[in-house]
């Protein structure tokens, strides 16, 4: 799997403990709707606070509190010797995706990480795999609805279409995943080979990306244009990967892509 470059993150040693000026603004909401990869990189940040990040978040829209799966509020995430059992984390998928009004942008800042490159990100590009989809699957995916349900509970759940119009540049893009679709979730696909075959389609490899944390990174993704997993279940559990984190929501609800 191919590695984020490096030229892609311009921003050296942008610095959180001021405010950001209004082009800077300008110039980072661009960068990451223009972004051939759907991100923002940004290293060797300045940070004193985790609000910082919440503020800087703001660039992009509403923010959400940060939270825990136990649905306690945290600013910081920390992974050490870790347990084997899965989380919805660990398989692909697009932040809050079974909400009405998913993620917009979601955003980790590395506070520690491991120095053998270990707690990679990575990442599938729905846009790129959207405009190759063979015409006949296309046409079936078409008008189509999925049930995303988050990893560990049922109660929580939405019908988003299968594809779907980018809100920024109105472009189609691929709107399900491993993580929240389950094996039924596409209307009409009685037997889940449908499922299969656009997951198959999209998890190429010459769709995905990932990135290696350094101290000091931010990266900033489009949750409209990608889906992500963690790598963190096979880490060494006496290295340790310590992430701020902070989500910013859709101002509407995900729009169905037509012709």
């Amino acid at each position: 799997m191919r590695k984020l470059a490096s030229a892609a993150a311009p921003w050296v040693g942008l610095d959180l403990t001021v405010p950001l000026t209004v082009s800077q603004k300008e110039k980072i909401r661009a960068e990451l709707y223009d972004s051939p990869t759907h991100t923002f990189l940004a290293q060797k940040v300045n940070i004193s606070s985790p609000v910082q990040l919440n503020d800087f978040a703001k660039v992009f829209g509403a923010t959400l509190q940060p939270f825990d799966r136990m649905g306690n509020t945290v600013q910081r995430y920390v992974v050490h010797n870790r347990s084997k059992q899965l989380r919805g984390s660990d398989f692909w998928h697009s932040d809050l995706s079974y909400w009405p009004r998913p993620a917009k942008a979601s955003m980790l800042l590395a506070v520690d990480v491991p120095k053998n490159k270990e707690g990679a990100t990575e990442f599938c590009d729905m846009v790129a795999a959207f405009k190759d989809l063979p015409e006949e699957l296309k046409h079936q995916l078409s008008n189509k609805w999925a049930v995303h349900t988050k990893a560990d509970s049922n109660e929580k759940q939405t019908r988003q279409p299968v594809l779907r119009r980018h809100p920024m540049s109105g472009e189609g893009t691929v709107y399900i995943s491993p993580g929240y679709t389950n094996a039924l979730g596409i209307e009409g696909d009685t037997d889940g080979k449908l499922r299969e075959a656009v997951i198959q389609h999209c998890l190429q490899d010459k769709y995905c990306f990932r990135h290696e944390w350094e101290v000091g990174d931010l990266l900033v993704w489009d949750n409209a244009a990608v889906m992500h997993r963690a790598t963190t279940l096979h880490m060494n559990p006496t290295v340790s990967r310590v992430m701020l984190r902070a989500c910013v929501i859709s101002e509407e609800m995900v729009e169905m892509w037509g012709e």
